[in-house]
């Protein structure tokens, strides 16, 4: 698991996520909380995310959504966001 990775599933396990936008012609993917703060992560690193069932899409263009495999990693790990 890369530190982008870990950064993103943190920031969606901690924050409350309202809206995602896509970068560089949907090469990157910016998530930005209810107060503006904001994590950015790489297209492969996020379809690697989703690969391994600690992200989920959403219905939107854009939104994705983490999952309870992801939160229980971040537990495990013991990761602070």
């Amino acid at each position: 698991m890369t530190a982008e990775q870990v950064r993103f599933l943190a920031f969606h396990a901690s924050h409350l996520v309202t809206q995602w936008r896509w970068l560089f012609q949907e090469s990157q993917l910016r998530a930005f909380d209810d107060v503006g703060r904001s994590v950015t992560i790489a297209r492969t690193c996020l379809d690697d995310l989703i690969e391994r069932q600690f992200m989920r899409r959403g219905s939107g263009c854009a939104d994705v959504a983490i999952t309870g495999a992801g939160r229980a990693w971040l537990e495990q790990e013991r990761v602070a966001a």
